[in-house]
């Protein structure tokens, strides 16, 4: 079956791309096929085919409802599906934001221990060297101390 639809189609080259353009014959006929112009399933207009989308699962390859009932319904449901559409992409931010985060909290912890170890760098020198270490409160101590005396 598969052959038959592969070798009955006509190769076509496009500047979009290329297309398998399909012969009258691959076309579905027989008494299931409707005949156009046929009423919508929903609104029960008799609608010409060219006003029905398309819908490649279907034997006819056209959809049950016309593209007004379509707009309709998708008018009818417009909010909702905004609203869907806006969870989804907050929920996207929410868990980049989380992403973030943690990065910002790894790279803050990365620069904390750096510059702990800066500190215990320095203060070694300052052993070696034979300098005192003294903290800011023990200098202010000390400067007091030394203008009392």
């Amino acid at each position: 079956m598969a052959d038959r639809l592969l070798s009955s189609r006509v190769w076509a080259g496009q500047a979009a791309g290329r297309l398998w353009v399909a012969q009258e014959r691959d076309r579905p006929s027989g008494p299931e096929m409707a005949d156009y112009p046929r009423a919508c399933s929903r609104c029960g207009v008799l609608t010409a085919e060219a006003d029905f989308g398309a819908d490649r699962s279907k034997k006819s390859r056209h959809k049950s409802h016309c593209r007004a009932c379509e707009r309709a319904d998708y008018a009818s449901r417009k909010d909702e599906l905004q609203a869907r559409r806006d969870a989804v992409r907050e929920a996207a931010r929410q868990a980049r934001l989380k992403e973030l985060e943690v990065g910002h909290r790894e790279k803050v912890a990365a620069t904390k221990r750096e510059q702990e170890a800066g500190v215990r760098r320095q203060k070694k020198l300052l052993r070696e060297l034979g300098v005192p270490d003294w903290s800011p409160e023990e200098l202010a101590e000390r400067d007091e101390f030394a203008q009392c005396a």
